[in-house]
């Protein structure tokens, strides 16, 4: 595996860029927290168009799901952005249903503020172009002013497009019928 510290290029790596002025992910606005798995918080490595190997996939794949995780705690909407596809369809584990901007929208407005993430991953699967992740996601977060306790397992897919690897579903079930 090689060891290329930027994004390929994209919107997501023009962002990098803006706000570290270099695409080294290394740089962040806050420490990652822990997840009880040494797998990067900082991905370091990059898969290009001449390299499709899964292993480089699945490598990529499990940073961005750190940086859009990381990207919620900071309240970063711009750099969560940039990881969602247009069509990006989010499920919550109480059923609503969002757009990629219905979801934006509520996260610039406040409605929804993650204080913590931890985000275990079980499990990617990468086939054709797109990657199925699986893991639990533990967090504390004020939504809609409430300060609500989840624990969910969730399902992202992502799929390669000509900007990178962008996210086009989240969905997220309960490990237990009762929020703390």
């Amino acid at each position: 595996m090689g060891s290329l510290a930027v994004f390929p290029r994209g919107p997501a790596r023009d962002y990098l860029i803006k706000c570290n002025g270099h695409a080294d992910q290394r740089t962040t606005r806050r420490p990652p927290q822990p997840t009880g798995r040494s797998s990067s918080l900082h991905p370091r490595e990059t898969m290009t168009r001449e390299t499709p190997d899964t292993s480089s996939a699945d490598v990529i794949v499990r940073g961005l799901e750190q940086q859009r995780y990381r990207c919620l705690v900071n309240g970063d909407t711009e750099g969560f952005a940039l990881l969602c596809h247009p069509n990006l369809i989010f499920l919550h584990a109480t059923g609503e249903t969002e757009t990629r901007e219905s979801y934006l929208s509520k996260l610039e407005a406040g409605r929804y503020t993650y204080n913590r993430v931890e985000h275990p991953i079980h499990s990617i699967t990468v086939a054709d172009g797109t990657a199925v992740v699986m893991g639990d996601v533990i967090a504390e977060l004020n939504a809609e002013g409430k300060t609500i306790r989840l624990q969910n397992r969730v399902l992202a897919t992502w799929v390669q497009t000509n900007q990178g690897w962008l996210l086009v579903g989240h969905a997220g079930l309960p490990l237990d019928n009762r929020r703390r």
